[in-house]
């Protein structure tokens, strides 16, 4: 019966007309999925290698390059240098996060309302570095479980502290609430 149905050019049973375009294209789009996950895992096996030095060696993680957050703000690097900003500046504003979606447009507007705000510091940190345990640890961002965390300093002390996402009037109501109009 089989032999019959494929004879007579039956669809589902690969000799019609249709059928080598369809498993051409279905082929095609097996082969594109494929070359998107090997991809993928090129990808990963990049971010791994991309840590390792030149001969391949493991690099410990106390040899690590800095890295620094790519951003036109002040950037924070070590405990030390937050204890001398908060120490030398009355108002300060201290975005600490990493690269992504959310940390992106807060860095933004913190770059456009900088010279609105000139008597406040504005500086990023990265979320990933030692340093940030001091951010991290603060009582104000203990129940925080989104990236950025945004502090508002006034004479060392901390005034208020944000989380997650936020629009350029929320930032600039909070700055002029804490820290006076310019």
């Amino acid at each position: 019966m089989r032999k019959d149905l494929r004879a007579s050019g039956a669809k589902g049973f690969g000799s019609g007309p249709e059928m080598p375009e369809m498993r051409g294209k279905k082929a095609e789009k097996n082969a594109v999925n494929i070359q998107r996950r090997n991809k993928c895992r090129m990808d990963k096996c990049f971010m791994f290698y991309r840590n390792l030095s030149d001969r391949n060696m493991p690099v410990s993680l106390t040899k690590r390059k800095k890295r620094m957050l790519n951003t036109n703000l002040k950037h924070l690097e070590s405990a030390q240098e937050i204890e001398n900003v908060l120490a030398m500046n009355e108002n300060v504003m201290i975005c600490c996060g990493r690269m992504g979606p959310m940390c992106i447009p807060v860095y933004k507007i913190m770059e456009q309302i900088e010279s609105m705000y000139p008597h406040v510091a504005f500086y990023d940190q990265d979320f990933d570095i030692p340093a940030a345990n001091l951010i991290r640890q603060l009582p104000e961002c203990s129940g925080f479980r989104g990236l950025p965390f945004t502090v508002y300093f006034r004479k060392g002390k901390v005034v208020k502290a944000t989380t997650s996402i936020q629009t350029k009037a929320q930032v600039m109501d909070i700055l002029d609430k804490e820290f006076g109009k310019p």
